[in-house]
């Protein structure tokens, strides 16, 4: 493998799958923190470009491919060390670490109420998958809509989630929770929610 610093694609003897990105798994109270820390040693690894996806993995048939998923792989590996074991649950079947971008940006800041809107691409087998809803502690979450009919592999579909605080005084930490999508077949994909109160 190339031996040049400043090439992203290379991976050093001391980078090891044990990596541990932040002094301790982070969760709610130390979140904040926890991502920051974690932006810094990415960066400083120079695999920041993994999260924000400026590294982009080359075409499966590219000799390089191998080399970028090693180095993604390992990326991956280091950011499951780094959190809470329930939000890692959450993020462990992904496939890129730029995937992870939504944890690492920060979640989402809620005020009264907040709408976002995302793409959901069928990567598997077709077919009719439906929410199941873990809302974060003290959040109402409601996915429109909340069924997706995939015909073909690689379509892409948009959902809306609307969350809102279900009673005043929600905590300040970030919260946690998850969307899951399956289907009658037993296919599953799961999505992480973070949310904190602005």
């Amino acid at each position: 493998m190339d031996d040049n610093t400043s090439n992203s694609l290379t991976l050093h003897g001391s980078d090891s799958q044990g990596l541990l990105l932040v002094s301790k798994p982070f969760k709610g109270h130390n979140y904040g923190q926890g991502i920051r820390s974690m932006r810094i040693a990415l960066s400083a690894k120079n695999k920041l470009g993994f999260i924000d996806g400026t590294i982009t993995p080359p075409a499966s048939t590219d000799t390089k491919f191998v080399v970028w998923q090693r180095c993604n792989d390992m990326v991956l590996s280091w950011i499951l060390q780094s959190l809470n074991p329930d939000i890692a649950s959450s993020v462990l079947y992904y496939t890129s670490a730029s995937m992870t971008s939504r944890y690492i940006r920060g979640g989402t800041r809620l005020g009264n109420q907040m709408r976002i809107k995302s793409p959901g691409a069928e990567r598997g087998a077709p077919g009719t998958y439906t929410v199941k809803v873990k809302a974060p502690p003290k959040v109402s979450v409601v996915v429109e809509p909340s069924s997706l009919e995939f015909k073909k592999a690689g379509e892409e579909k948009i959902f809306k989630v609307t969350f809102k605080p279900v009673v005043n005084g929600m905590p300040k930490d970030y919260t946690f929770g998850h969307l899951t999508w399956s289907d009658s077949n037993g296919h599953r994909v799961k999505s992480p929610l973070v949310v904190k109160h602005a």
